[in-house]
C-alpha cells in the first residue's frame, strides 16, 4: 500500500510539464501529508510493546524518531525530515531523490513475519456473519465511498463487542455505540483482546485509533479524501477483518502430557467448535510404540475474561487406617458408583491413602462432605487433604485384544463445554479416563490399586492424580504421592479391579516405568446383571455418552 502511494505519487511530480504556484503548493501539501503517513506507520511497526506504540504514535516528527532506528540509515533520516518540515519548492526534488531508498525502507520494516499463534480469548465473528460483513467492505471500496466503509468499520467492531459482552456491558449499550459511531468507545472495550501479547494487534489497535480521530471530519466532508486515505482505511479494515475471524483455538487450547509430565508430540486435528451445542473438542492421535499401555494425561487452557484457566478434572485425597477399609468400601458402594478411586498404601505405615477423582465437582463434595465425613466419623481418619483441588484429567489406554495386535494409531478426542462445565470430558475408543461422571450413562471405573508401597514408583503413583499447581499454572510432579512413596527401580505386579456399574472385570496389570501391560478377562454371562449391550463392550469409552449427539 504504501509504496504503490509514494510510486504514484512520484510519477505524477516527475510527469508534471507545467508548474505554478498552485500546484506547486497542491504537491508540497501530498508529499508531507504522504511522508508523515509512511513514516509514522513504519514507527508503529518498528515497535512491540503497548507501550512503544503508544510512545512513538504521539511523536510529531516521526524522522527525528527514525534516526535512532538500526534499520534506517542516519543520513537517510535526516532527509526524512527534512521533507517533513520544508516549506521549500525545492522540496519535490528531495522527495524524488530518496523515493528509492524510502521504498526499500519500507520494504525492510514491513516484511513478512510469523504472527504469533496468541490465546487472546476473543471470540470471533462466524463465517457467515463475517462474509456478509466483507461483501459490503468490497462494495463501499469499489463504489470509493468512505462514509460507506466507516460504517462498516463501525459494524465490525460493534458485533465483536457484542460477542465478546460482559455483565458491565449490555447489548443495548454497545448497539448504541455503533449507532453513534463510538468507535472509539467499542475499541477501548476490546482493547484487551488486542494486547495479548501480538504485536500485530497490538499496532492494528493503534491504528484504529488514529482512524477513530477522523470520524468527524471524514462525515463532515472536512477532511480531504484522497486515493491515499481511502487504501489506508481499507488496509485497516481488511486487517480488523483478519482479526475478527473466529478461532476456537484463541478461546480453548487442549494439551495432552505423558506420566513424566512431557508434551506428547504427535498428530493432532484442529480445535473445533460445535455452535448448537456450544462445545470445543480436539481430536489427538497419540503414537504407541508396542502393547504396553499409555498413559496420558489431558488438560483444557481456557480463556474466560481475561485470564487462561486450566480445566482438567477433581480429586480429594484422605487417608485411611487399615481398619477403616471395609467400613469406607461399604461406604463407597453404598452411595458412589462414578468417583474413581485410587488407594496406595503409604510406606512405613498402616493407612491407606486414597485419592477421588471424578469431573464433576459438585457431586465429589457432596460425597466427601455429606457422605463420608459422616459415616466415617467414627473412624481414625485424616482428611487434611480431602479438599476438592483440579487435577489433570488422568487416561490409560486399552491393551491389545490379540497378543500381537498392537493398534500403533490410536485416537482419542477431547471435549470441553463452554461455561457449562467445569472439566474437560474423553470420547475415545481406545482410551479410558480414571474419572468421568459426564452422562448419566457413562461407565465411570472404580480403579484400586492394591499392594506394598514399595510396588508403585513415584512418578507412576503421581502421574495416576496429579495435582494442580495454582502459581504457574503447570502441574508438578512433586505430588502427594512422590513425597509420601519411596522410590524404588523395580515395579511389581499389581492386581487392578475395575468396577463398571454391577460389571465386574478382573485383570492384572504390569507396570515398569511409564507403560504398563494389560490382560483383562471378559466377565462370564452369570456375572452380568445388565443386558448385553452397547455399554458392555470391551473398549467402550466410559464417556462414549457424552456424544454431541447424543
Amino acid at each position: 500500500m504504501h509504496i504503490r502511494n509514494l510510486r504514484e505519487l512520484a510519477v505524477k511530480i516527475s510527469d508534471l510539464k507545467i508548474k505554478n504556484a498552485a500546484l506547486t503548493t497542491y504537491f508540497r501539501g501530498k508529499i508531507q501529508d504522504l511522508c508523515k503517513t509512511v513514516l509514522r506507520d513504519c514507527c508503529i511497526e518498528l515497535e512491540r510493546s503497548v507501550e512503544d506504540v503508544e510512545r512513538v504514535a504521539s511523536y510529531q516528527n516521526y524522522g527525528n524518531h527514525l534516526e535512532n532506528c538500526p534499520e534506517i540509515s542516519q543520513g537517510t533520516a535526516s532527509k526524512y525530515e527534512q521533507i517533513c518540515s520544508s516549506s521549500k519548492e525545492s522540496m519535490d526534488k528531495h522527495f524524488l531523490s530518496i523515493i528509492p531508498h524510502l521504498i526499500q525502507d519500507v520494504k525492510a520494516i514491513f516484511r513478512d513475519e510469523m504472527i504469533p499463534d496468541v490465546q487472546n480469548g476473543l471470540k470471533g465473528l462466524q463465517k457467515e456473519t463475517l462474509d456478509q460483513l466483507t461483501s459490503d467492505v468490497r462494495e463501499a471500496e469499489q463504489k470509493n465511498n468512505i462514509r460507506q466503509r466507516v460504517c462498516q468499520v463501525c459494524k465490525l467492531l460493534e458485533n465483536l463487542c457484542v460477542n465478546n459482552r460482559d455483565s458491565y456491558h449490555s447489548t443495548e449499550l454497545i448497539r448504541k455505540w455503533g449507532n453513534s459511531l463510538g468507535v472509539f468507545s467499542m475499541l477501548e472495550f476490546l482493547k484487551p483482546f488486542f494486547r495479548q501479547k501480538c504485536p500485530q494487534d497490538v499496532r492494528l489497535h493503534k491504528r484504529l485509533e488514529l482512524f477513530s480521530c477522523c470520524i468527524r471530519d471524514i462525515m463532515s466532508d472536512e477532511l480531504d479524501v484522497d486515493e491515499v486515505f481511502m487504501r489506508d482505511v481499507f488496509d485497516v479494515t481488511a486487517s480488523l477483518i483478519h482479526f475478527a475471524e473466529f478461532d476456537p483455538a484463541k478461546l480453548v487450547r487442549f494439551e495432552l502430557t505423558d506420566s513424566a509430565n512431557r508434551p506428547v508430540t504427535c498428530k493432532r486435528d484442529g480445535v473445533e467448535y460445535d455452535t448448537d451445542s456450544d462445545t470445543y473438542s480436539q481430536v489427538f492421535f497419540p503414537r504407541k510404540e508396542s502393547e504396553e499401555e499409555l498413559l496420558l494425561h489431558a488438560a483444557a487452557r481456557v480463556h474466560v475474561k481475561g485470564q487462561v484457566h486450566k480445566v482438567g478434572a477433581f480429586q480429594s485425597v484422605i487417608t485411611l487406617p487399615a481398619a477403616a477399609e471395609e467400613a469406607f468400601d461399604k461406604c463407597m458402594s453404598r452411595h458412589s458408583t462414578d468417583v474413581a478411586v485410587i488407594k496406595l498404601n503409604v510406606s512405613d505405615s498402616q493407612d491407606i491413602r486414597v485419592v477421588l477423582c471424578s469431573t464433576q465437582k459438585e457431586k465429589l463434595s457432596l460425597l466427601v462432605d455429606d457422605v463420608l465425613k459422616q459415616e466415617l466419623r467414627e473412624e481414625v481418619v485424616d482428611w487434611k487433604g480431602s479438599q476438592i483441588t483440579r487435577c489433570h484429567l488422568t487416561m490409560r489406554s486399552f491393551g491389545a485384544k490379540t497378543p500381537g495386535m498392537v493398534r500403533l494409531r490410536p485416537s482419542l478426542r477431547l471435549v470441553y463445554k463452554w461455561e457449562q462445565s467445569e472439566a474437560i470430558f474423553l470420547d475415545s475408543k481406545d482410551f479410558v479416563a480414571h474419572a468421568d461422571s459426564s452422562a448419566e450413562r457413562a461407565c465411570t471405573p472404580e480403579v484400586r490399586l492394591v499392594g506394598p508401597s514399595e510396588s508403585l514408583m513415584p512418578d507412576e503413583a503421581a502421574a495416576l492424580a496429579l495435582p494442580w499447581n495454582s502459581d504457574d499454572g503447570h502441574f508438578p510432579m512433586e505430588s502427594f504421592a512422590s513425597q509420601q512413596i519411596q522410590s524404588h527401580r523395580q515395579i511389581q505386579c499389581n492386581k487392578i479391579e475395575y468396577h463398571l456399574h454391577q460389571t465386574n472385570v478382573t485383570s492384572h496389570n504390569c507396570m515398569v516405568g511409564d507403560h504398563t501391560t494389560l490382560n483383562t478377562l471378559p466377565p462370564t454371562i452369570s456375572q452380568r446383571s445388565l443386558e448385553a449391550g452397547p455399554s458392555s463392550a470391551p473398549h467402550r469409552s466410559i464417556t462414549e455418552g457424552t456424544s454431541l449427539h447424543e
